[in-house]
C-alpha cells in the first residue's frame, strides 16, 4: 500500500496520495447514499499496482486496458432515459 501523504516537489507541500483521495471519496459516497442512492453504483476499477507477470497476462486476457479510469459511476444524466449511457470519468 502506498503512503497516505506525499510531498509535492513543485510546491513543497504534502498532499494526499491517490489512494487516500479515492478511499475518502468512496467513504463519502457510502455516507451520501441516503440523499443520492445512485452513489451506491460507484465502483473502483483495479488498474494500477504491482503484479506478477502471470497475473498481468491473465488480466490482459480478461480485457484489462491501459488508460481506463479508476472509478466508474454508471448513471444516466440526460433527458433520454431509454438506456444507460453512464460515463466513467477518471478522478471523479
Amino acid at each position: 500500500m502506498t503512503s497516505r501523504w506525499k510531498l509535492n516537489q513543485r510546491t513543497g507541500r504534502t498532499i494526499p496520495s491517490e489512494h487516500a483521495e479515492q478511499a475518502a471519496l468512496i467513504q463519502w459516497a457510502e455516507m451520501a447514499q441516503g440523499h443520492r442512492p445512485e452513489l451506491g453504483l460507484l465502483y473502483a476499477i483495479p488498474n494500477g499496482g504491482q503484479r506478477s507477470l502471470r497475473v498481468a497476462i491473465s488480466l490482459k486476457a480478461e480485457g484489462l486496458k491501459a488508460g481506463v479510469p479508476d472509478l466508474c459511476l454508471p448513471v444516466a444524466r440526460s433527458a433520454d432515459r431509454s438506456g444507460v449511457r453512464g460515463r466513467c470519468h477518471p478522478r471523479i
